[in-house]
């Protein structure tokens, strides 16, 4: 005789991996409409700029309800200090990442750059991440690697992309953009 409903156990989640982050943006506006790009049902193909998701939010002056790499934990989070290890041609950030919560936990750390000059100064870009398990009360130096390409500007006399000085960029080093508790750290 067999007891039970006759389906199997659904598996369980595991704790340490509730979300990952979200690589799309919503807006916190109801009026949601007046926030995005245009589109067309009907077409064929579309060709956006480069104003599309965060950087539009960001654009418009609208916050959004889910920033870009927004996710979620069971635990809490927090960046203690960020250090600059390398400079060019590869920056380096070594991040102190606390586990301030009572359960171990995964997190991304995030690095958003922002130039001081040029066709995108003021935007924020994600320019490096990296992913960190930390156990329970605890902190741990987490690596992240930073690409200044994202903020690089289209040359049209050499046709190459010329990445910023150091001088020129500012990070944001936080959990998603526009993270009220990330630290702003300067190269140079």
């Amino acid at each position: 005789m067999v007891s039970g409903n006759g389906r199997r156990p659904r598996p369980r989640r595991r704790a340490h991996r509730p979300t990952q982050p979200l690589r799309t943006t919503a807006v916190r506006d109801p009026d949601i409409q007046d926030h995005l790009p245009y589109f067309d049902r009907d077409a064929a193909s579309i060709t956006y700029d480069r104003y599309y998701g965060q950087r539009l939010l960001d654009r418009q002056g609208v916050e959004a309800a889910y920033p870009h790499g927004f996710g979620l934990s069971f635990t809490r989070f927090s960046i203690d200090a960020a250090i600059v290890e390398a400079t060019a041609p590869t920056v380096r950030l070594r991040v102190t990442l606390r586990n301030a919560g009572g359960r171990d936990g995964r997190h991304v750390v995030q690095a958003y750059g922002q130039r001081k000059t040029g066709n995108y100064a003021g935007e924020n870009l994600l320019t490096g991440f990296a992913v960190a398990h930390v156990p329970a009360g605890e902190a741990v130096d987490v690596t992240v690697d930073i690409s200044l390409l994202a903020l690089a500007e289209w040359d049209p006399t050499t046709r190459k992309r010329v990445a910023p000085t150091l001088t020129d960029v500012t990070l944001e080093v936080g959990s998603h953009a526009h993270d009220p508790d990330a630290i702003r750290v300067a190269l140079a």
